[in-house]
Formats: C-alpha cells, sequence, structure tokens
C-alpha cells in the first residue's frame, strides 16, 4: 500500500495536537468552562466545534472514568443542593424552581423515574454537566446567560480528520 494512502497514523504531528487539544477541552468542560469559553481557550472557531470535540473525547473515557464522572455529578448536585435548601424552604421561587430541576435531574441520573434502561454513557455525562451549568445560571441572575444550545443552525464546521488546526 502507497504511503499515506488507508492508512491512519495517530503519532503524527497533528493527530498528537488534536488528542491533546480534545483533551484540554474536555478538562476544561469538567471545571465548568462554557463550550464558548473553551473554544476561545483553545482556539477554535465555534462553540460547536467545542462541544463536538468534547462528545469525540468523552466517548474515548473507559467505563470505570466514566462512573467517576457521573459520580462527580452527583456530589456536584448534593452540593448545590445543600447550598439551596435553606432559600427553598423559606419559599424563595428561584430556589425552589431550582432545586426542582437539581431533583428532576438526580432522579434521571439514578433512573428513578425511567421505565427504559438508562444510559451512562459518554453522552449522558456531558449532558450532566450542561444541566448542572444551566441551573447554577439559573439559580444566579448575575450569571451567564449562554444558551446551552451547541446545535446552532448555520454553522458550517467539520470534524473531517479531527483537525482543528484546518479550521482556523
Amino acid at each position: 500500500m502507497a504511503p499515506g494512502r488507508g492508512f491512519h497514523d495517530p503519532t503524527k504531528p497533528d493527530k498528537v495536537e488534536a488528542a491533546r487539544r480534545r483533551k484540554q477541552a474536555l478538562e476544561l468542560r469538567l471545571q465548568g468552562k462554557t463550550y464558548q469559553q473553551i473554544s476561545d481557550e483553545i482556539g477554535w472557531t465555534s462553540k460547536r466545534y467545542a462541544w463536538r470535540m468534547v462528545m469525540q473525547e468523552l466517548r474515548n473515557i473507559p467505563k470505570e472514568e466514566a462512573a467517576e464522572l457521573r459520580q462527580i455529578e452527583m456530589e456536584r448536585l448534593n452540593t448545590l443542593t445543600d447550598a439551596l435548601w435553606t432559600s427553598a424552604m423559606t419559599g424563595d421561587p428561584k430556589a425552589v424552581d431550582a432545586m426542582l430541576k437539581l431533583m428532576e435531574r438526580r432522579a434521571r441520573m439514578l433512573g428513578l423515574d425511567s421505565p427504559h434502561k438508562i444510559s451512562h454513557g459518554a453522552e449522558e455525562g456531558i449532558s450532566m454537566i450542561g444541566s448542572i451549568m444551566s441551573l447554577i445560571r439559573e439559580a444566579d441572575a448575575t450569571g451567564d446567560p449562554e444558551s446551552g444550545d451547541e446545535s446552532e443552525a448555520g454553522d458550517d464546521e467539520s470534524t473531517a480528520g479531527d483537525e482543528p488546526g484546518a479550521l482556523e
């Protein structure tokens, strides 16, 4: 077979750099950064591309690490619950709304009100992070108004080759 045809060499410098950037994007997301912030920090051109790269990197996580991510998200839900509990119990409408959303999220994560099998794949892990970030923004009236909709129309960036450098 001719060199460069049909052979995927993961050690090529551009592939190594693309993998490093995807890993960095996931780490930033786990730190609570928005997709726009990730895109800006890494130098990508859109939050949608950042979302795609985080999702791709999540699919590469072994199941043990995914379970650890789920545990981290449960701990975050517990922390938010603790922070909102007093306000919600005294009748603060925003706190009550946020608490109900936290409870719904926890029930979905645990499969408490779902008659179908719960999948704990990478996509659900990042969805949990997005949901928590939305709850934080809703609970804090001065928070980032980012919509969280990562499937914006008109974004024509491609993941072809998974090389962000090609998009810059």
